[in-house]
């Protein structure tokens, strides 16, 4: 179950709280009452370096988000990872112009205006399990690994 605060304008950080347990308890032995809350933030340009994300471990997430008056009103997920350093993962593996995965660059070109990147700061030893239930949750188009 992953229940969501949104901020009304790109930029912004909002809550999460991701909670672990229920039917993923009997695949991954966690604690059903175990809560993990993640502060995620949206950047509208993911083209290029950005001294706003943070060199730290966490998960990161594309979405071509659509809005009205600044508020969205609809997020498709394109594709969750992690990593253990955010600012260079993001800046020189999923730069646009870097991107090793074709279908994930095309749709980057194609939908500048409505892509974001959200990411949060998760600490390392989570970042296995909350990637994969993330992933699970949101079916996004361009991981298909974990699904």
């Amino acid at each position: 179950m992953i229940s969501k605060s949104l901020g009304q304008t790109a930029g912004v950080s909002t809550k999460t709280e991701l909670l672990l347990g229920g039917a993923a308890t009997g695949r991954c032995g966690i604690d059903p009452h175990a809560r993990l809350t993640f502060s995620w933030t949206v950047i509208p340009n993911i083209h290029g370096k950005n001294p706003n994300i943070p060199a730290q471990s966490g998960i990161y997430a594309y979405a071509e988000v659509t809005r009205q008056f600044g508020m969205p009103i609809e997020i498709k997920w394109k594709y969750i990872g992690k990593s253990k350093n955010l600012r260079q993962r993001i800046s020189n593996g999923h730069d646009v112009r870097n991107e090793a995965n074709t279908e994930l660059r095309r749709w980057m070109n194609r939908h500048p205006a409505r892509a974001e990147l959200w990411f949060a700061p998760v600490p390392e030893s989570e970042l296995d399990l909350v990637e994969a239930q993330l992933v699970r949750s949101a079916q996004p188009d361009f991981n298909i690994r974990l699904r």
